[in-house]
């Protein structure tokens, strides 16, 4: 079985993937794993590092990689527009040295930028990242004086990974990724191996598809309408809440008769 790109692969072909547990030889996997903890080591070496964790499969990956690195420190980007359902999981399972930063992306300012609801194109769901995940890593980077921040990009996700995984943004970040060229495969046997469990994310409709981030970012949605449809499957709390503010929210509702 052979994975391509999250976007080009079928909920089912992931859940299949998941479920099977030679996906990956366990030797090949070692040998991956050993590659990437010794570039850690000299990437951060004399450096303050941390690592971006999202509870994403890769970030959960990277967690293995960086503990056995020896860096422990991380930042987790959230805004005011997660799944509850998340945020539960990550009571549990949120590692205790990855701080949060909350970015504050709400309600109120989701009705004054009602483009981002539901980005049904590349660009506009990469303002998403740009104004949550990059500016918290931002933010962090500067506020922590750190040297180089340690990313769970791969080239598999068709991420821009830089010249010997590393690249700086214009903000002046220095961004390491030491999983760029780990098959998908590799990743999910990681996780499965060393038992960490997965945020609901992937249990939702497309979840594998679709990856983690914030309700309203949610991507492949038709339209407004039908993201909202796939919200309320997920969780109707999540809309009743919303058309206390989105007028799209409450039109939704009343075309359906919901309350």
């Amino acid at each position: 079985m052979t994975l391509g790109r999250r976007q080009n692969t079928t909920q089912e072909a992931w859940e299949a993937a998941w479920n099977r547990p030679d996906l990956f030889p366990d030797a090949e996997l070692d040998r991956l794993l050993d590659e990437a903890v010794r570039e850690v080591r000299e990437v951060t070496s004399g450096k303050r590092a941390a690592i971006a964790w999202s509870g994403g499969k890769d970030s959960l990956a990277l967690q293995v990689v960086a503990q056995r690195a020896g860096v422990l420190d991380g930042v987790l980007a959230l805004t005011q527009l997660e799944y509850p359902a998340f945020l539960a999981w990550l009571a549990q399972h949120q590692p205790g040295w990855v701080r949060t930063v909350n970015t504050g992306q709400g309600l109120l300012w989701l009705r004054d930028h009602p483009s981002m609801l539901f980005p049904q194109d590349a660009a506009t769901n990469a303002k998403w990242y740009r104004q949550v995940q990059h500016a918290a890593q931002d933010l962090y980077f500067r506020g922590k004086a750190l040297d180089v921040l340690i990313l769970g990009r791969r080239k598999a996700e068709g991420n821009f990974c830089g010249k010997d995984g590393l690249y700086a943004n214009r903000g002046g970040t220095l961004r390491h990724s030491p999983l760029r060229d780990w098959p998908h495969e590799a990743v999910l046997q990681l996780v499965r191996r060393e038992g960490l469990s997965l945020p609901p994310f992937y249990a939702m409709r497309d979840g594998w598809v679709t990856g983690t981030g914030p309700w309203p970012q949610r991507p492949y949605a038709k339209d407004v309408d039908d993201g909202f449809a796939q919200t309320w499957e997920i969780d109707p709390e999540i809309v009743r809440e919303a058309a206390t503010v989105l007028p799209s929210a409450r039109q939704f509702m009343a075309a359906r008769g919901l309350t």
